[in-house]
Parts: C-alpha cells; structure tokens; sequence
C-alpha cells in the first residue's frame, strides 16, 4: 500500500502533467503520427513522474497498435524514470512482451510481481495472466500451480480455458476435455439474461 507522502507525491505527479492527459487521450484513442510524436516531445521534456507517464501513454498506445517492441521500449523508460508508476510500468511491460511473443522475459517481469509490488492493482489479474504466459512458454505445470494458487478464480472462464489449456499439455486429454465443456457451460449460463 502507498504511504501518505508516496500519494501525495503521485498525486503532484498528475497535477503536473495535467497537460498531458488531453494529448494521452488523443494518443489512444488515434494514434496518429502526430498524436505519437507530441507525447514523445512532452516525455523527453519533462523529468520525473512527468515523463514517466508520457512514455506508459507511449507504451500504451504501441501495444494497441501490436507495435510490441516500440511497447517494450517505452515501458522500460518509464520504469526508469518513475518511483511511483513502477507497478503499472512493469505489468504493462510484460504484456508487451507477451504480445511480442517474448514469453521468457514476460515471465521474468510477472513471477517476482507480486512480492515486488504487494499491493498492486493488478492483484486480481495477475494469476491468469502468468498461467497465460506460462502456457504460451510452453510451462503446463507451473501454469498449473499458478492457478492452484488463485481458487477463488476457479469459475471464471479465462481460468478454466488456461487449466484445460495446461492439462492438454501435459497430456491429460479426458480432463481438458472436461474443462473445456465446463468452461462452455459457464460461459452459456453467465450470458443468459432472466426476464
């Protein structure tokens, strides 16, 4: 959890960059040349926090537009240049390398996550996000663990997908078969609407 001066310092962090948040805005919702290029003025002219959150609207943006390494690449300044954003930096950062297909260096980001950032607003996500990363690495049974972990997620579909998606792996048909049709099940019933 954030101190008192840490939450005052990010919120000064915000107040400063307020100029920032019409052009991020635009950055994500165009993503034009232009809309990139004027983030990228602002990210290498300010310092601090400032410029951290230029380079994570940066970063942002490129992974929108499956430009995964441009992603990586902006996420790492950020991470470097802010003593508040870390946690977002780095959570996003891993995505962009999943995007990109980097699952080892994604792998690296998420398994010290949470020890590294205890209190993060990512807490809910991150176990079928890693379970994810380590199924596309090809890691069936860490991916297992991991959701053996989290079994307060055990309804979800995304969890069931992944456990099924694992147990395939590693060879275990009938019970990904399973998995499969209960996640079929869960996703028909969470979808219909009583009148």
């Amino acid at each position: 959890m954030r101190t008192p001066a840490q939450k005052a310092h990010l919120r000064m962090a915000f107040v400063t960059s307020a100029e920032l948040r019409p052009m991020a805005q635009q950055l994500a919702t165009f993503r034009s040349p232009e809309a990139y290029a004027g983030v990228q003025r602002y990210a290498e002219s300010h310092t601090g926090e400032a410029s951290a959150a230029a380079y994570l609207a940066l970063g942002h943006a490129y992974f929108l537009d499956k430009r995964s390494d441009d992603a990586v690449h902006a996420l790492a300044l950020a991470d470097q240049k802010t003593q508040e954003l870390n946690d977002y930096a780095e959570y996003m950062e891993a995505l962009a390398y999943e995007q990109g297909n980097h699952f080892d260096s994604a792998l690296a980001l998420l398994s010290g996550y949470t020890a590294k950032f205890p209190e993060n607003v990512f807490y809910s996500q991150l176990p079928i996000t890693l379970a994810r990363v380590q199924v596309q690495a090809n890691q069936p049974q860490a991916a297992l663990a991991t959701l053996a972990g989290a079994p307060s997620l055990g309804g979800h579909s995304d969890f069931l997908y992944l456990k099924a998606r694992a147990l395939q792996l590693t060879g275990d048909a009938r019970g990904a078969a399973e998995l499969f049709r209960d996640r079929k099940s869960t996703r028909l019933n969470s979808s219909h609407i009583t009148i």
